[in-house]
């Protein structure tokens, strides 16, 4: 997983990853207390590039964390919204 582009954000970022392999996934969105307050994917998707994006417009400042998971990988990138 790439670092969600721009970061900071006001209040769109976009998300890529690359995925090697067909797996079942889930991006997902939690605040800073480990709250899921947002799933952008969940699901079987095969090896290639994707990308994304999240919308915070719903959210407030603050840092929220990007999480990546399949099941033999987990990456997190912190994302910093600015409004």
């Amino acid at each position: 997983m790439h670092q969600s582009y721009p970061n900071p954000f006001n209040p769109v970022t976009k998300v890529r990853f690359d995925l090697p392999e067909h797996s079942e996934i889930s991006i997902n969105v939690y605040d800073v207390e480990s709250e899921l307050i947002e799933v952008i994917f969940s699901g079987i998707a095969i090896a290639g590039e994707y990308e994304s994006q999240w919308d915070g417009s719903e959210f407030s400042s603050g840092i929220y964390l990007l999480v990546l998971q399949t099941n033999y990988y987990r990456n997190t990138r912190r994302m910093v919204l600015i409004k």
